[in-house]
């Protein structure tokens, strides 16, 4: 049963069923894809496609889904919405310090620029492990998709997360920052 959409504010902690793709290309997932994606490179345009293709006829691929913790980055209360943007949560592993060592010094010294490094109390919804929140990996998760919120970030934690995503999307802000 998905969580109850008042509890899907920007900032909260969730279990969800996030998309997982172990790696491209599409066939080594599916191998049956592989006759519609030679049907698909025919085409030059999407209006040709559609254009040769009956209704329902659309090809298909499976996505193989994970449970596991998202950031929220929007609201997500109002019914208008059936999307909301999530950043991924990953779990720190005991093996990260000595196999990542440049990035685990920079993740818990706050200085890695797209990885925000979450704290173990209860608020954070992490049920006390390490986790990081990832800005590298952001998408769309639909709200039914969402179990259930397990933690809420605090706007000083959104607002560095809101930095690491500027940094990681290479986003150029001057304009919003010129008409403040």
């Amino acid at each position: 049963m998905p969580a109850a959409g008042a509890e899907l504010t920007r900032g909260a902690v969730c279990l969800a069923l996030y998309p997982f793709t172990p790696g491209f290309p599409v066939e080594a997932l599916l191998p049956s894809a592989e006759i519609e994606f030679a049907r698909l490179s025919r085409y030059d345009s999407i209006e040709e496609f559609q254009a040769d293709i009956a209704p329902g006829e659309v090809p298909r691929i499976v996505v193989s889904v994970k449970l596991r913790r998202i950031l929220l980055l929007q609201d997500a209360t109002s019914g208008s919405r059936d999307d909301v943007m999530a950043a991924r949560i990953n779990s720190i592993d005991q093996d990260m310090p000595a196999r990542k060592p440049g990035i685990y010094r920079r993740l818990v010294s706050g200085t890695h620029p797209t990885l925000y490094l979450l704290g173990t109390q209860e608020r954070h919804g992490t049920s006390g492990k390490g986790a990081y929140v990832n800005t590298m990996h952001l998408a769309p998760v639909a709200k039914k998709a969402i179990l259930r919120r397990t933690g809420q970030l605090s706007p000083d934690e959104m607002r560095d997360i809101s930095e690491r995503i500027v940094t990681s999307l290479e986003l150029d802000i001057s304009g919003l920052l010129s008409r403040s």
